[in-house]
């Protein structure tokens, strides 16, 4: 009579048959890598004509939302899986978001995330403007969403002035810190700033922050607008929104 392993009948849920008939038990250490983060394009919009102007780049899981337990779960390149620095990571994010944007016959300009530790990495400016050029993607349709919080990292400023010099143009982000108010050198770098419409009548920094960007020639760009909205947002300057919601 053939024997039958213990594991066979006690432990099946987590064996795997084979041809010969025996089992084993799953090599868990392969599930123990994070799967490859969703993504999405939405459209950033003229809030009267209602045609998109730009698209808004995002994943399920940004770099700095990874955990860093071992290297099992450090950041790594969804298709070939290997470990990645900030600087890769973020010119992986601009070929797979350019990618997706022309599979969805979708040519618009590109808000693509810019995490800290990629701004501060010294390979970011090489490696990115190295896909952009592969992409065949001209860097003035790739703009970096960086957060407000970040332009007073000092370190960062030559970083970013780098960038603007292969062409690349940045968007500021008041999300997660929320806004923050900017030395006039800083606005100088910046060619759009996106902010939480909701927040506009209850945060002076915001309100500062958003008639400085206006001042200085920066486009706005809403989240959480209405179309209904878009008379109100004109006089204060603003005319594009993210996804805006339809009239009740």
């Amino acid at each position: 009579m053939r024997r039958i392993s213990i594991l066979t009948l006690y432990v099946n849920p987590l064996t795997q048959r084979h041809g010969s008939g025996m089992q084993t038990l799953h090599d868990f250490s392969r599930q123990t890598r994070p799967a490859r983060p969703a993504a999405r394009l939405l459209p950033v919009q003229h809030l009267v004509s209602g045609a998109t102007c730009m698209l808004l780049s995002e994943t399920s899981r940004d770099f700095e939302d990874r955990p860093r337990f071992g290297p099992a779960f450090q950041p790594t390149l969804a298709d070939s899986g290997s470990q990645a620095s900030a600087a890769e990571w973020m010119a992986h994010s601009i070929a797979r978001f350019a990618g997706l944007a022309e599979a969805e016959g979708l040519a618009c300009p590109l808000l693509v995330p810019a995490p800290l530790a990629a701004l501060l990495h010294d390979d970011t400016a090489m490696v990115c403007h190295a896909v952009a050029e592969r992409m065949q993607w001209t860097p003035q349709d790739l703009f970096l969403d960086v957060s407000a919080s970040s332009l007073l990292v000092e370190d960062v400023l030559p970083r970013l002035a780098a960038l603007r010099r292969l062409g690349f143009r940045l968007s500021i982000s008041t999300r997660p810190a929320g806004p923050v108010r900017l030395a006039s050198d800083r606005l100088d770098l910046i060619d759009s700033l996106r902010f939480d419409v909701r927040q506009l009548d209850s945060c002076p920094e915001l309100i500062h922050l958003v008639e400085a960007a206006r001042a200085d020639g920066t486009r706005l760009i809403v989240e959480h607008a209405a179309w209904r909205d878009g008379d109100w947002l004109a006089r204060l300057g603003v005319h594009h929104a993210i996804r805006p919601r339809a009239d009740a």
